[in-house]
């Protein structure tokens, strides 16, 4: 009969376990979600980023045209870093997301996000290759106006 009695206030404990427990089960969801859809969202721009520097023309040895090259490339690179924080917030979340996770997911999770940050550290390198070409390229067209400046003068004296 005591038992009886207490019946109400464990059901009512059940109806608090199964509401909290309802509430985790939906942020965990809601958590899962939003890092598929930024992964997602990552992996496109991490596409789009790699066709644009497949795109890019061969550094130019006409110095006005290395020049709009590197102010292009500027403008890109800012673009990159500026994804640099998302990278860094999909692995926290993914991190998060493989302690609750089962096994089976916890393997895809960290599958994506090595393949993430794999492409992501191959857009930054060839990004520096370039902008190192463009450099090389901007000295090579000055030492190039130089050696035509000289030679005209050259030329006009003789």
């Amino acid at each position: 009969m005591v038992y009886l009695a207490e019946a109400p206030a464990q059901y009512q404990l059940l109806l608090k376990y199964d509401v909290s427990l309802q509430t985790k089960l939906e942020e965990a969801l809601n958590l899962a979600m939003e890092f598929h859809n930024s992964l997602e969202d990552f992996g496109n721009w991490l596409t789009q980023a790699e066709q644009t520097l497949t795109a890019a023309s061969q550094p130019s040895l006409i110095l006005d045209t290395v020049l709009f090259q590197i102010d292009e490339h500027k403008v890109f690179a800012t673009e990159v870093n500026s994804h640099r924080d998302q990278i860094i917030e999909l692995d926290k979340t993914g991190t998060h997301l493989k302690y609750f996770s089962q096994k089976q997911d916890v393997v895809l999770i960290k599958n994506q996000l090595i393949i993430a940050q794999s492409r992501w550290e191959k857009v930054v390198q060839r990004l520096a290759e370039r902008e190192r070409a463009l450099d090389d390229a901007r000295k090579r067209a000055k030492k190039l106006l130089m050696v035509a400046f000289t030679s005209d003068e050259f030329c006009d004296k003789y």
